[in-house]
């Protein structure tokens, strides 16, 4: 009996100690500019902060108008946990949305979009100050991606249910040894 409980320990932890790391992921924190924010000047960049610093292979940001039209940036650049691309030379007034896509060192993958309004030309210029945002609704970037990786809610019912299974077998194996 003190092998079915030893067993039984042994999975608790195991469970408890990796699901942690299995639900930590890049969040979106805040950005610059804000969502739904009005922009009357041009800024140095857009930049995107997020929980912990993502991979910058595959993470991007793209930007396009209010007819969807893609307006070409910079690459994407990663400083500390703040994905950024320079302010594009190209952008016209309007309604302008940030396609983002960011890869945690896991390989899991976050992606959303933001807007804002730009009217060049206006007389006050909006400082657009990072705030914390509500997690981003995900969205498909203007670009093929690859397969996205089974996200860690979906791999938390097959691991529960295979130390379920691993605990039934130590205890029938352990009722089978006893004669019970």
């Amino acid at each position: 009996m003190s092998k079915f409980f030893s067993g039984i320990s042994l999975a608790v932890a195991l469970v408890l100690g990796l699901s942690p790391a299995a639900l930590a992921h890049t969040q979106l924190e805040k950005s610059n500019p804000t969502d739904g924010a009005s922009v009357n000047a041009p800024l140095s960049r857009i930049e995107l902060t997020f929980s912990e610093p993502p991979l910058i292979d595959g993470s991007k940001i793209s930007l396009s108008d209010s007819s969807g039209a893609i307006i070409p940036t910079g690459d994407t650049g990663l400083e500390g946990s703040t994905l950024y691309v320079p302010w594009p030379d190209s952008i016209t007034p309007g309604l302008i949305t940030i396609n983002w896509r960011a890869v945690a060192d896991d390989g899991h993958v976050e992606d959303g979009t933001l807007s804002f309004t730009y009217s060049a030309g206006a007389t006050d210029s909006v400082s657009a100050v990072a705030t914390p945002l509500a997690i981003a609704t995900p969205i498909a970037i203007a670009e093929p991606l690859a397969a996205k990786p089974a996200t860690s809610s979906s791999k938390i019912i097959p691991i529960s249910l295979g130390v379920l299974v691993l605990i039934g077998g130590a205890w029938a194996v352990t009722r089978k040894k006893s004669g019970n």
